[in-house]
């Protein structure tokens, strides 16, 4: 689909929370294609972005999980390094969630499809999991 820093765009003017779940895709696309340079801009206006239009909102990323393919280490230390240059939260899942993703037993019993080929997408023990971290992490962005 289109880009995070177009489709933002199509959100309503006044928000509460705003929660960004983002980077499996982009380690995915970065490994795949290249294009570093252009995901630390594009994340960099995002963030910006976002500061500009919603000054008033409550926002926090979500970064992905700690999977064991190239990039996602990269992309998830700029997602927090970026973030916190915009003083945007962020609840950091691949380090401190407890989300196994590497764990074929784990994604078997916690992930969508029984894990096989999903490193990405909970079911719905898996959200049970992870459940209180995530409401924790969403109430203390409203202050």
């Amino acid at each position: 689909g289109r880009e995070m820093t177009e489709r933002y765009k199509e959100l309503p003017d006044s928000i509460d929370i705003l929660l960004v779940i983002a980077g499996h895709n982009d380690a995915d696309w970065v490994a795949k294609y290249g294009g570093w340079d252009k995901f630390t801009k594009s994340l960099d206006t995002l963030c910006r972005s976002l500061k500009e239009r919603y000054p008033d909102t409550a926002i926090g990323f979500v970064t992905p999980w700690n999977v064991d393919r190239p990039y996602f280490k990269e992309v998830i230390e700029e997602i927090i390094s970026t973030c916190g240059r915009y003083g945007i939260p962020v609840l950091d899942a691949a380090h401190t969630s407890g989300i196994d993703v590497n764990n074929p037993e784990f994604r078997a019993k916690y992930f969508q499809g029984g894990g096989v080929n999903d490193t990405a997408h909970l079911n719905a023990a898996g959200h049970d999991l992870l459940l209180d971290y995530g409401e924790k992490f969403i109430r203390s962005l409203v202050k």
